[in-house]
This record gives structure tokens, C-alpha cells and sequence, in this order.
């Protein structure tokens, strides 16, 4: 059943694949920003093991999605995280990000 949900939410969402494609290509190229720091061993521990894609502010008495063409309601927020995480990804969310660790 929930993989039904997820693909109509991804079937009725214009642009799933380009938006997903570039999200993968952040969330690979932060990782790998992560590990070539790890080998520096004069840098502290940064505490930067996940990648954070903002998806809500909280302005005046409502909220706004940031991105309301691709990521403009839980049921696509929710869908995205697990495309990421059959990609290999631990997500997660918090009030207004969802996170993504590996």
C-alpha cells in the first residue's frame, strides 16, 4: 500500500525526476565533502554526518514551504524521503527539514 501512495504522489508531481536527480547529486557531493574532511585530522569533529534540505519556514502565524513547486506538502516530503532512502539514506525529519544521512 505504501508504495502505491508513493508512486501516485510521484506520478502527479511535474519535475520529480529532474528535482530528484539534482537532490542526489547535492546529498553525494556534501558526503563527499564530509569524508575528504574526515581525513584531515587537524579538523574537529564537525558534527556534519547529514545532509539538511530546508522544507518549511515558520513566518507569521502559518508556515510556507520553501520550494512549493517540488517539495510543497508532507505527502511529497514524505515520498522523497523514501526514494532517498531506497538510494541507500537514513532520513529523518525534523519541524522544518528533512534529513539525510548515510
Amino acid at each position: 500500500v505504501a508504495n502505491d501512495l508513493v508512486e501516485d504522489v510521484i506520478h502527479k508531481w511535474k519535475g520529480f525526476g529532474g528535482f530528484f536527480a539534482k537532490l542526489l547529486e547535492d546529498v553525494e557531493a556534501h558526503f563527499k565533502v564530509m569524508s575528504d574532511m574526515k581525513l584531515d585530522k587537524d579538523l574537529p569533529d564537525l558534527s556534519l554526518d547529514e545532509f539538511v534540505l530546508p522544507l518549511w519556514t515558520e513566518e507569521g502565524q502559518t508556515g510556507v514551504w520553501l520550494d512549493a513547486s517540488n517539495v510543497g506538502s508532507g505527502a511529497r516530503a514524505r515520498a522523497l524521503a523514501l526514494r532517498l532512502e531506497e538510494k541507500g539514506c537514513n532520513c529523518s525529519f525534523s519541524d522544518t527539514a528533512l534529513h539525510v544521512r548515510r
